[in-house]
């Protein structure tokens, strides 16, 4: 009877035309924190945000409701949990991928595809992580995932050894932007340690003046060694994934 008698008097108040739904969201959400306004957008810019400003251990639903004014459990309504929100970021962060040119060799497609990677991963901090822990399932970043493993098929890499190949390539862009951040971000502290106990602190001062250089070099090592194993599978057969039979 009560529960009734309040809805009667509510509907009183809400205005001609205007839903009981939105009336809720927009009367009610000043009190409970129903997140008036929020859209996925917005949360995943303060996601950025967090991650620009404290790393991803600064990344959390409460963290990122204290960023928007919100309650927390009102982010549950336009994210699902930690995945979505991770697979939501790197959707976002790929409107900013480059596509290289389609008329370049397939080799040369994927370092230029891997250096659009690179440079978009090194905008946000500890993107790296992000794409490390999702899966592309949304269309950008489908589309991107999609070009790139076409251009592995044109380089003839059979179906044996396909997913390890593919995977080398992602792991070695996402593993050199985390060195890459760690390096660029040493206390001095950190660098004094290194030398100590590895002896290497100078070494890792000159490759941290060299990234693009050095990410080039890696790349290349990856592509000889694909190509060397690429003429072992012809030479010596079923063993290497580009022989015939290995991909029927």
């Amino acid at each position: 009877m009560a529960v009734r008698l309040t809805l009667l008097v509510i509907h009183e108040y809400i205005p001609n035309g205007v839903s009981f739904k939105e009336f809720y969201k927009k009367f009610f959400g000043k009190f409970f924190g129903v997140g008036m306004g929020i859209t996925k957008e917005n949360i995943v810019q303060a996601s950025i945000r967090i991650l620009n400003r404290e790393g991803i251990g600064g990344l959390s639903m409460r963290t990122i409701a204290r960023e928007l004014g919100i309650k927390a459990a009102s982010l549950y309504s336009h994210i699902s949990g930690k995945a979505e929100l991770y697979n939501e970021i790197a959707e976002y962060m790929c409107k900013d991928f480059a596509m290289p040119d389609a008329s370049l060799p397939p080799e040369e497609y994927l370092i230029a595809m891997a250096i659009s990677y690179r440079a978009m991963l090194l905008t946000v901090r500890d993107s790296a992580v992000i794409f490390g822990e999702s899966f592309p399932v949304t269309p950008l970043w489908t589309a991107i995932s999609k070009s790139a493993t076409g251009h592995f098929m044109l380089l003839g890499i059979g179906k044996k050894n396909f997913l390890t190949a593919t995977s080398l390539y992602n792991n070695y862009v996402l593993a050199f932007v985390a060195d890459e951040t760690r390096t660029k971000n040493r206390t001095p502290d950190e660098a004094r340690l290194s030398e100590s106990v590895f002896g290497f602190g100078e070494l890792l001062t000159l490759h941290g003046r060299h990234f693009d250089e050095q990410f080039l070099f890696g790349l290349r090592v990856l592509f000889r060694g694909l190509e060397a194993m690429a003429g072992e599978g012809r030479q010596a057969g079923p063993r290497i994934g580009t022989d015939t039979n290995a991909d029927e």
